[in-house]
């Protein structure tokens, strides 16, 4: 290895090891999984984007919430950095909520709890997106996107293709900004 990637990589990983300080709700808090964890949050993207897309369309899909649940849960009992098990257990806890929904607006929002701890890593980690051809979209006019600290994840999601389809229903106001596009 060079000494220039060697000195990059030092510089990134050392950023990565900074523990983020002061964040709170409504802000970026920048989670990170271990390498052994990756796997399972791979695992998650597939029935994450059923349930969005089966929300998108007006109906529930119970099945891949509870896949989801299980994939977040198996990554939590894997995940050894606290700011990831706690993304991961929150992403459990969401699904779960959308696996046991009675209706639509109690689905959506076990899927507003899921994008609230999940999105915050998709934002920082982008390379997710780009490895999965993935689009993030929020409800919130263009104003809100670029304060980038107080975007509320719990109306937000990923999904494939660049045309919106809100999972959010009447939730979700007609302006829906793709990350990055004005």
């Amino acid at each position: 290895m060079s000494l220039r990637k060697s000195i990059i990589s030092l510089l990134f990983f050392s950023v990565l090891a900074v523990p983020s300080a002061g964040a709170h709700e409504g802000h970026i808090h920048p989670p990170s999984i271990g390498r052994s964890t990756h796997p399972y949050m791979q695992a998650c993207i597939g029935p994450y984007l059923r349930v969005q897309s089966a929300l998108a369309e007006g109906r529930l899909d119970k099945e891949s919430a509870g896949e989801l649940a299980k994939q977040a849960q198996a990554a939590a009992g894997q995940e050894g950095e606290a700011t990831g098990r706690t993304m991961l257990e929150g992403m459990a806890a969401g699904a779960q909520v959308i696996a046991s929904a009675a209706n639509l607006e109690a689905a959506r929002q076990g899927f507003g709890q899921v994008n609230k701890v999940m999105l915050p890593f998709f934002v920082i980690w982008t390379g997710h997106l780009t490895e999965h051809n993935l689009g993030l979209f929020y409800c919130a006019d263009k104003e809100a996107l670029q304060k980038r600290d107080k975007i509320d994840f719990s109306v937000g999601w990923m999904q494939k293709g660049k045309t919106p389809k809100s999972p959010y229903g009447a939730l979700c106001p007609d302006l829906q900004v793709e990350r990055g596009e004005d």
